[in-house]
């Protein structure tokens, strides 16, 4: 979960578009949740959640990163060879992620 104290710091007035992707993004309510308040499904809901749908609203809200969406990694694996990036977190904390 992202925490931002000051909404107002991010954008200051959004549309309903970016107050679901917002919320989507930083609230602490599970995916079900989210899906019954918006009307959506859980999927939906977690695309949003891990960065592959809706990635141009509100970019300034950190996204996962994926290994695999990275320039050095080679089909199957990385091509620094860290055997830690078949785990999908793993790139959230890669010093050479790009």
């Amino acid at each position: 979960m992202i925490r931002i104290d000051n909404l107002s710091s991010v954008r200051p007035v959004m549309n309903k578009k970016e107050k679901y992707v917002f919320d989507v993004l930083t609230s602490g309510l599970s995916g079900a949740e989210l899906a019954r308040k918006y009307g959506k499904t859980r999927a939906a809901i977690s695309l949003v959640k891990l960065g592959k749908s809706h990635v141009n609203t509100l970019p300034e809200l950190p996204r996962p990163r994926s290994c695999k969406k990275c320039i050095h990694w080679l089909r199957e694996s990385c091509g620094y060879g860290f055997p830690e990036a078949i785990d999908e977190n793993f790139a959230t904390y890669c010093n050479v992620y790009q």
